[in-house]
């Protein structure tokens, strides 16, 4: 009778930590390929639209767009959205579809802020990132990430508040980046 016990005790243990092993090992997995993509990409749906996929996890606001020879503004709001694509926002693991300025093959800069919630600031804090995007543009992050952070010059420039001349409120732009995007075949 306590043989009969213990092997059902022990094919029901095997079975459970079998099923949570596996679980685990297939988690691990999934998220092993999903960091392995850059945290955003630029795909060409047709001629004048591409589809800019966020592969992180955190929400993202977008500053400016540049590139040689072509300029500024070479992602805008596509599918009847009016403004600009600073005024967008991209949840995690989702995509938008844009316009696109660039043919394929080419590259753009654009800048991004990741935020770590996107439905439960106010709305001053949005006005606030708001501000932000209108000027982070592509060449004031550049140089601000370009000095490294341990150096005088790097620790003033984090702190340095930009400014542009159409906007009278200086702004810090902590936590801003740059990527570099080319326009890949979908």
């Amino acid at each position: 009778m306590d043989l009969t016990v213990i092997s059902e005790n022990g094919i029901t243990s095997g079975t459970v930590s079998g099923l949570i092993s596996g679980l685990l090992v297939a988690f691990a997995l999934g998220i092993l390929d999903k960091t392995s993509k850059p945290r955003l990409e630029l795909q060409r749906i047709n001629d004048e639209t591409a589809l800019l996929r966020n592969n992180g996890f955190r929400t993202v606001a977008f500053g400016d767009t540049f590139a040689l020879e072509k300029g500024n503004d070479l992602l805008y709001p596509k599918d009847g959205f009016r403004g600009r694509l600073s005024e967008m926002r991209c949840e995690g693991r989702n995509e938008i579809v844009v316009g696109c300025g660039i043919r394929l093959g080419e590259s753009l800069s654009i800048t991004y802020k990741p935020l770590w919630w996107s439905e439960i600031f106010p709305n001053r804090y949005w006005r606030y990132i708001q501000n932000q995007t209108a000027q982070a543009d592509v060449m004031t992050v550049l140089e601000r990430t370009n000095r490294p952070w341990f150096t005088a010059d790097g620790a003033c420039s984090r702190f340095k508040k930009y400014s542009s001349a159409e906007y009278s409120k200086p702004v810090r732009l902590c936590g801003w980046r740059m990527t570099h995007l080319p326009l890949k075949p979908l």
